[in-house]
């Protein structure tokens, strides 16, 4: 039995970690009935492509009127992101949360 040695693969270790959460989405879909709901990925989906088009907006704005003339519209798109994740994301989380996964 000392020479018995087990080698885990990474993609392996990676899908023993997820199997639990397929197994009980595929008894609560299957077998129950439920139908399941995509509405917070794609709503978390949403607001980073919000974020993202601050920042590109902010990075061709500095590009078109380097730093000095630029800083107004630096300063509101690194102050308007945290705004945005707390205020939007704690709305939308109450809001939507009672039913939001199946």
């Amino acid at each position: 039995m000392s020479g018995f040695v087990v080698k885990l693969v990474k993609l392996v270790d990676n899908a023993i970690s997820i199997l639990p959460a397929a197994c009980v989405s595929q008894v609560l879909t299957d077998q129950l009935g439920f139908v399941e709901s995509h509405k917070l990925m794609d709503g978390r989906l949403a607001l980073c492509t919000i974020a993202v088009g601050f920042a590109l907006f902010a990075l061709v704005w500095d590009y078109l009127y380097p730093f000095p003339r630029s800083q107004s519209v630096l300063i509101i798109s690194v102050v308007s992101y945290p705004f945005m994740q707390h205020c939007i994301c704690s709305v939308a989380y109450d809001v939507s949360h009672s039913g939001i996964y199946f």
